[in-house]
């Protein structure tokens, strides 16, 4: 994080020695994020008497575009927190719902009667749940058949799966 090194507060922040006029102009530009420029700032706040020779000064004189770029980063690091978080808790949301759709199946294999579901349907329970569950512990990030394994857990992952749903095949008699 960029703290000013004189103070204990963000460089942000309203800095000693910046009257509160100087600041309020300084937030107005800061807000406009990566389209900031001083010219917006005239414009929107003509009536404050803010010209561009004063904001010109004061840009100068407390580092505006320094501090934009620590509040910048500092922003950007708060979203990327903000992002990881709502991943891990989708992550942990779909494979609890994977692991669910995985009991179902196996509870209606254990007793399964021909009559209501096809060994077909239950076949496809359980793959989509597995199909979920592998998703949902490599944080929903989906590698194509296509694509070449790099990662050895990766690999016997693959090899586990389809030697499972090879299994059940054969339990259920869809052997083809």
């Amino acid at each position: 994080m960029n703290w000013d090194k004189t103070e204990a507060t963000p460089t942000w922040e309203r800095q000693e020695g910046e009257t509160a006029k100087a600041y309020a102009a300084f937030c107005a530009y800061r807000d406009y994020g990566i389209d900031r420029s001083i010219q917006k700032v005239v414009n929107k706040y003509i009536e404050k008497s803010w010209s561009m020779s004063l904001l010109l000064r004061w840009s100068a004189k407390h580092n505006w575009i320094q501090r934009c770029v620590a509040f910048d980063s500092y922003m950007d690091k708060e979203r990327q927190k903000e992002y990881l978080a709502q991943t891990l808790e989708i992550s942990r949301r779909q494979a609890q719902s994977a692991r669910r759709i995985q009991e179902i199946a196996l509870e209606r294999l254990s007793s399964l009667d021909p009559i209501t579901l096809t060994n077909q349907e239950l076949l496809r329970y359980l793959e989509v749940g597995m199909r979920l569950e592998r998703e949902a512990l490599a944080c929903g990030t989906i590698t194509s058949s296509t694509e070449e394994k790099t990662n050895e857990s990766d690999i016997i992952g693959d090899r586990m799966c389809k030697d499972l749903l090879e299994r059940s095949k054969r339990l259920l008699g869809l052997d083809s």
